[in-house]
């Protein structure tokens, strides 16, 4: 998809955002806060065990797109609650 973004002259912005599932803390799947439904949100806080994952993920994730990419980002808006939530 990058390449094919690149060849019409798209310049592309990498952005990860959400947390898979087996990333959040599984503590907020049963005690959601009000207005959430129970069960996964990729917006939940990620497990202390998770890190060293999403490291591995943004290494990978540069290596096999340098110079593809015009530049990674951590999330999209760091100032609405969902995200100041994790």
């Amino acid at each position: 998809m990058v390449d094919g973004l690149r060849a019409v002259c798209v310049k592309v912005l990498l952005t990860t955002c959400n947390l898979p599932p087996w990333a959040t803390d599984h503590y907020w799947r049963k005690h959601p806060p009000q207005t959430y439904p129970e069960g996964p949100q990729t917006f939940y806080r990620v497990q202390t065990s998770a890190p060293d994952d999403h490291v591995r993920l943004g290494r990978w994730l540069a290596l096999h797109l340098r110079g593809r990419v015009r530049a990674p980002k951590c999330w999209n808006e760091p100032n609405l609650w969902p995200f100041l939530y994790s």
